[in-house]
């Protein structure tokens, strides 16, 4: 039944991996979706705090015929996507489930400081949440964006992380505006996001 379990979610992995890939290349086979599924599981598991799984499935798209800039595209909105549905799924379990929930889980002791797995739980449910909700306000607040980008920047060169100041503006402004274009897409298009 375990084994079971975990080829559906490979499956399924490779199914959003295909689907989110067809919106740029209409006819991108299913196989291709889930052996970049592998790939990316491969590399997350083999690499330090999984940070290797992205970059390789990117290159893979790449080598499947799909440009660079659109492969870091469906990886974001894969991202986000999974953002969503794992705060969504925390939802459901702490108005539902709660009770439940606490009289299985114990505490864990931190520096001598005694927390419940309810309350750190709690507490990275706030963080994706505030997450999400910022994504979304960087995504359609044009505003917040400029801000973000000028503060941000000009506060980093005053402590001297960044030397070329106008430069990094630039590079970042164009990073946040394909964010922008590629979560309007993704918002927009319901069938992709309900499936």
């Amino acid at each position: 039944a375990s084994i079971g379990v975990v080829m559906i979610y490979f499956l399924l992995e490779g199914i959003i991996l295909t689907i989110l890939a067809r919106m740029y290349r209409r006819k991108f086979p299913f196989y291709k979706g889930l052996l970049n599924m592998f790939i990316g599981t491969f590399f997350s598991n083999i690499t330090p705090s999984s940070s290797g799984g992205q970059f390789a499935q990117a290159y893979t798209f790449s080598k499947q015929g799909v440009k660079v800039t659109n492969a870091a595209s469906i990886l974001f909105m894969h991202f986000i996507l999974y953002q969503i549905v794992m705060v969504l799924f925390s939802f459901v379990i702490f108005i539902f489930k709660y009770n439940q929930l606490e009289s299985m889980t114990s505490h864990i002791n931190v520096l001598g400081l005694d927390f419940s797995v309810i309350s750190i739980s709690l507490i990275g449910f706030v963080i994706n949440t505030f997450v999400i909700v910022a994504l979304f306000l960087l995504a359609f607040s044009e505003k917040l964006h400029q801000f973000i980008v000028t503060k941000g920047i000009s506060f980093l060169h005053k402590i001297k992380i960044i030397k070329n100041k106008e430069e990094q503006v630039i590079k970042l402004n164009t990073k946040v505006e394909t964010f922008r274009l590629e979560f309007k897409r993704l918002t927009q298009n319901w069938p992709v996001l309900l499936i």
